[in-house]
Parts: structure tokens; sequence; C-alpha cells
């Protein structure tokens, strides 16, 4: 079935959800305000993002709400996760409903600072190409972000609470349904704890 738009948006529209509303336990700080290249941790993963060819971009906040809004740029759509507590999958949630008229969503979470837009528009020209629900990245060392999720998976998605839900949600749909793109290189670093920090500091060189 068709589906139609409840905000009379374009069903192709794809929109990057930034999720960035964690409370940083591992780290111990406030990890997506710290600094990397010339920027943050945050607006770093904001420049692969925004790089891309993406429609729309939203940054979901939660946790150090006031310390990431200011990291953002004024043009940076930010909406709020009113329980961050609930973890990844509530955050994606909130930033779905923002745009719940867009085709598609690509989910990236903000403490990735090395996200390529190669990545983020492959996973989209996939969608785009054909009949699939979701695409992910296969990397040298394994399977990883961005992950996009077609629209018909926004209301299962709201629904989800665990930790890692979005990949076990992936993992058990149809793999005719799911498209798996390619890159050589290792994945990006997911930066959780100090050590995750100074690695991808040392890759930047």
């Amino acid at each position: 079935m068709e589906q139609v738009s409840t905000t009379g948006a374009d069903g192709d529209r794809v929109v990057a959800v930034v999720l960035a509303a964690g409370a940083s336990t591992r780290m111990g700080r406030s990890k997506l305000t710290l600094p990397f290249g010339d920027s943050t941790v945050i607006g770093s993963t904001l420049k692969g993002v925004r790089a891309s060819g993406v429609d729309d971009v939203v940054v979901v906040v939660g946790h150090h709400e006031e310390a990431v809004r200011e990291a953002l740029e004024p043009e940076v759509e930010a909406v709020r996760n009113p329980d961050p507590s609930r973890g990844n999958a509530s955050s994606l949630a909130v930033g779905l409903a923002a745009h719940a008229g867009a085709g598609a969503a690509v989910v990236v979470p903000a403490d990735m600072p090395r996200i390529s837009s190669e990545a983020i528009d492959q996973v989209v020209d996939a969608w785009r190409g054909g009949a699939c629900v979701a695409a992910l990245v296969d990397y040298s060392d394994g399977a990883g972000h961005p992950v996009l999720i077609d629209r018909s998976l926004f209301d299962v998605v709201g629904e989800l609470h665990a930790s890692k839900a979005l990949w076990r949600l992936i993992e058990g749909l149809d793999p005719e349904v799911v498209r798996r793109v390619t890159l050589d290189r290792p994945k990006p670093v997911d930066i959780n704890r100090e050590p995750d920090y100074r690695l991808a500091l040392r890759r930047l060189g």
C-alpha cells in the first residue's frame, strides 16, 4: 500500500536523524563538545552529514542539551528528547516524529565524527534504487552506520526500547528487503570512552 505523508512533505525526501541525546556515561564528560580537528565531535559528524545528499537534517538533544545546542550552527534544526534515559531508540522516535512525512531516514550517531558523506549517499542511493526497507554499510571490519530505514518502519521504531534495538530489528527483516553497500575501509570510530577519542584523533592525521 502506498504510504501517505502526514505532513505534506515529499515522500522521496530523506532526513538524517543525528542522535545527540546521550549522557556520555562511559566517557565521564560531555563527549560531543570535545575538540575535534577545527570543530567539535558533533560538529565534525554534522560536516559529513551536511555534505551528503540528504534533504533534511535534525539533531535530537537530551542530556547536556545546553552545551550541545551551543556547539551547533544556528541553522541546524534540533529537537529535544524529553526522556533520553530511555535510550537511542526513543531519540530516534523523536527525530522521526519531527519529519514524519519523509520517505526514509538515515540514522547517524553524533559521536562518529569520521562518518563520511559517501557512506550516507550510498545507503540513500540503495534505497532510491530498489525495493528495500533498510540499508546499511558493510565496512572492512563489519557492518556499521549509517543505517537507513524506510518510512514503513517509522512506527515500528517508535515501539523499540532495548539497547541495539534498531540493529535487532534490521537483523529480523527478510534479507531481500535489506540492501548492504560495501566500503573498503574500517568503520568510523564510535567515541564512547577516552581511548576511542584518542584513536579518532590519531586517524585525523
